[in-house]
């Protein structure tokens, strides 16, 4: 998932919960609405071979996350 997303400007971190299979991914508000700044996260996750879905703003606290590029 992470190489799936380092390419994709607006991506900035990634988080999993691996007990409830689910990806959490941040994205840097400056690069648009919401909608606008995940259609391409969307996309490269679904080249990826996942089917994502977007949920509201946070994650849950046990959510490890790493930033998807050093400096972003």
């Amino acid at each position: 998932m992470r190489a799936a997303l380092r390419d994709v400007p607006a991506a900035f971190e990634v988080g999993f919960d691996l007990d409830r299979d689910e990806v959490y991914v941040s994205y840097d508000a400056a690069a648009g609405d919401a909608k606008a700044a995940t259609a391409p996260m969307v996309a490269a996750i679904k080249r990826a071979g996942f089917e994502p879905w977007l949920k509201g703003a946070g994650w849950p606290e046990r959510v490890e996350s790493t930033p998807l590029a050093a400096g972003r």
